[in-house]
């Protein structure tokens, strides 16, 4: 009897044993899975965009339909979220200005000439605003020819001193010439063996032009780089900030929290975003980055 006894308490210790270590074992996963949720300060969910357009073959990793764009819109907007500029989350960082309760970041990278045609109305219909960052020579080319084919022109320098020009939205840089992935460079990263004082000259010049450029277009000089490709390194971040950029897009797939300690601004230098792809509605895509960004 008294084996018995202690065969049932033995059984009894061994599960509670095992439902302890299952719930432990739950909440890491969990931690691991919100990541940002865990962290205190306020959500700051970025969505990427690169091109749009309203034929259907072209849809597909990096371009968007029309009409999954405006609904975006509309679903961030009936989940009470409002679009900021970088300009505005720096001026909260750096002068404690106050942001809305919900904000949210819409940027566009590459430049592409859709955006003008088809995002740029819809920004002024529904007054909202987005970020576009864009590559120099791309912009040279086009501002050169005449081609206007939404399917691949990019946009001139007289339309992106027009966007800037509109108050709606935000143009950046996206380097002058470093956004391509060959044997020679991964995107704007430094190589491995490389020098790192050579890499960081041809980072800097290349940077250095297009802040050029886009000023003039604008009369605005950027403060933020979206790294092609999402590529950054250690050594990209010290040009980075040597030159006065004060934030960076990466493609890190995150709800960014602001701080509630305003002296750390590291953080600002590898904002993740996600990429919005064609084929999920509005709420199949936006909803768990929107709830995770309520998420306490």
């Amino acid at each position: 009897m008294e084996n018995r006894k202690r065969q049932l308490f033995g059984l009894c210790l061994a599960w509670v044993i095992l439902m302890a270590a299952g719930t432990l074992a739950f909440q890491a996963q969990k931690a691991v899975l919100t990541g940002s949720q865990t962290q205190p300060g306020q959500k700051l969910p970025i969505i990427m965009y690169h091109n749009i357009s309203p034929n259907a073959s072209r849809q597909g990793k990096y371009t968007v339909s029309v009409k999954e764009f405006e609904n975006d819109l509309l679903y961030l907007r009936e989940r009470g979220f409002t679009p900021i500029l970088t300009a505005q989350l720096l001026e909260h960082v750096k002068q404690g200005k106050p942001l809305p309760a919900k904000p949210v970041m819409i940027t566009f990278d590459d430049g592409f000439e859709s955006f003008y045609a088809y995002a740029f109305p819809l920004l002024q219909k529904y007054n909202m605003c987005a970020i576009v960052a864009v590559v120099g020579q791309y912009a040279d080319t086009y501002t050169r020819t005449e081609d206007h084919h939404l399917n691949y022109s990019y946009l001139t320098w007289p339309a992106i001193g027009e966007l800037s020009r509109s108050g709606l939205v935000e143009i950046q840089s996206h380097t002058n010439n470093m956004h391509t992935i060959t044997a020679k460079r991964r995107g704007c990263t430094i190589n491995k063996g490389e020098n790192k004082a050579r890499y960081q000259e041809i980072l800097r010049k290349d940077l250095q032009l297009n802040q050029e450029k886009i000023k003039k277009a604008t009369g605005k000089e950027p403060t933020v780089l979206a790294y092609p490709y999402g590529a950054h390194c250690k050594a990209s971040k010290e040009v980075l900030k040597e030159m006065g950029f004060q934030a960076a897009f990466t493609c890190a797939e995150k709800v960014n929290v602001i701080p509630e300690d305003k002296e750390d601004t590291d953080w600002l230098y590898t904002l993740g975003r996600y990429n919005r792809a064609h084929g999920a509605s509005s709420q199949a895509f936006l909803k768990p980055i929107l709830d995770q960004a309520e998420s306490g």
